[in-house]
């Protein structure tokens, strides 16, 4: 069955920008470092500067608005296709 891995796919498509701009902001706490939209601030962790990196990555919030949407769409097309699929079923007797 094709919809659940659709749906499923859809759904964590979405949350990987959502995800990566946690992990920055956790990076950036931990280590002390400030992070926010407006500027790339300087973080060092283990003698690395991450500052752009965590910046980058904080941005990737913004992704999240698209991504969104092409869940919902997807949710729906496998929405389409399992009731299709039902009432094929249920034609045909099974």
């Amino acid at each position: 069955r094709l919809e659940p891995k659709i749906a499923l796919i859809s759904v964590l498509i979405s949350c990987v920008p959502i995800g990566v701009a946690i992990l920055a902001m956790v990076i950036a706490n931990l280590n002390g470092c400030e992070l926010n939209e407006a500027s790339v601030s300087s973080c060092v962790v283990l003698g690395v500067e991450l500052g752009d990196t965590l910046y980058n990555m904080g941005m990737m919030f913004w992704l999240a608005i698209p991504a969104f949407g092409l869940s919902f769409w997807g949710c729906i097309i496998a929405l389409v296709m399992w009731l299709l699929r039902k009432r094929k079923e249920a034609k045909s007797g099974h």
